[in-house]
């Protein structure tokens, strides 16, 4: 049976708790009944719900850090699970896009906007530390005793895959840049007061903290209206799914393949010695531009009529790099949408 990080996570998870994804479902089903608070859809089950099936029940004063981080990854992997989609960035296209780590003046409710409830990005480079990371898996929480939103991240290590860690970012502070400030202003905060932050254990925190800046990245370009995203061809060859019963193998996983041709065009220009920002002496005095590539950034923008504003609706767009001073351009290669079909039918 093909292994495969966050199923096998999945499973280890099944077998401490067998009954898990059940308890769940019951909790997602129960949305504003049986006594329970409502929530909104695009959340599907408070965390409080899966602190509570992690701890069996047991009262707060009895649940531990690894109740805490059982409930992580139970949060995580119970919406996931439903589609178990996948999407697989280019090494040279996320490289390009952690670059752009700063570039966040975005409005945090664009965030709200994911195509599912969760899924799972697999990308290269994310590390703290000495440990690394294959990947993570995203999704949207509603606090449902103050009504904050947050957009949750499960790392899943290459390795031992006890050594998850869950991260938790605002998205209620305006923009994503002013989030994350937010957080780590409370991060600075809490480490000097030695009380808890939600980096705590995690060192060096900036390294954690940078981490959440580039899976940001990779995040707002499967967003974005312009991203190139296709489906996987030896995946989609694989790929099946009984509509009415779930079974946590590998062949129901739904692969989607970002910016590879981009990535390709990146990884042409530094062959050809487009890289950094440096420069190379000409027959004068002066230097002149090395080939290089100026770094891509985010545009976005609002759409519809301003007296009405739910019709309203915000598109961001990525600028891809441009290549200074070569005759090769990323701008020439075709950017692909793959319109995907949501939990509820529609497209986005």
């Amino acid at each position: 049976m093909k292994e495969y990080q966050p199923l096998d996570l999945l499973k280890t998870v099944t077998k401490r708790i067998p009954q898990c994804w059940k308890q769940m479902d019951d909790f997602h089903q129960a949305n504003g009944q049986d006594g329970l608070p409502k929530w909104p859809e695009w959340c599907y089950a408070p965390f409080a719900a899966a602190i509570a099936v992690a701890s069996q029940g047991r009262p707060l004063e009895s649940i531990f850090a690894e109740d805490i981080k059982l409930a992580q990854c139970i949060a995580a992997l119970a919406p996931w699970r439903i589609n178990k989609e996948v999407y697989v960035v280019d090494p040279d296209l996320a490289q390009v896009l952690y670059e752009q780590g700063d570039d966040l003046e975005i409005p945090g409710e664009f965030l709200l906007k994911l195509p599912y409830s969760a899924f799972y990005i697999e990308a290269p480079g994310l590390s703290i530390g000495e440990s690394t990371y294959h990947g993570f898996v995203v999704h949207l929480e509603f606090d449902v005793n103050n009504g904050d939103q947050e957009l949750r991240f499960l790392y899943i290590p290459t390795g031992d895959k006890d050594a998850t860690v869950g991260l938790p970012l605002h998205i209620d502070e305006g923009t994503i840049s002013a989030s994350l400030n937010h957080m780590w202003n409370e991060i600075l905060a809490n480490t000097a007061d030695e009380g808890q932050s939600p980096l705590e254990g995690l060192k060096p925190p900036r390294e954690a903290f940078d981490i959440l800046k580039k899976s940001l990245q990779l995040i707002l370009y499967i967003l974005a209206s312009n991203a190139e995203i296709v489906p996987d061809q030896e995946q989609k060859t694989i790929t099946k799914r009984s509509p009415l019963v779930i079974r946590d193998q590998y062949r129901e996983i739904r692969k989607w393949d970002v910016g590879f041709y981009t990535g390709a065009a990146i990884r042409r220009l530094r062959e050809s010695g487009t890289d950094s920002d440096n420069a190379v002496k000409t027959g004068g005095s002066h230097a002149s531009p090395r080939p290089h590539l100026r770094r891509g950034h985010w545009h976005h923008f609002w759409t519809g009529p301003k007296n009405e504003p739910m019709q309203r609706k915000l598109i961001l767009k990525w600028v891809s790099p441009v290549a200074i001073g070569s005759v090769t351009d990323v701008d020439e290669l075709p950017v692909v949408f793959h319109k995907v079909e949501k939990e509820d039918g529609s497209k986005e």
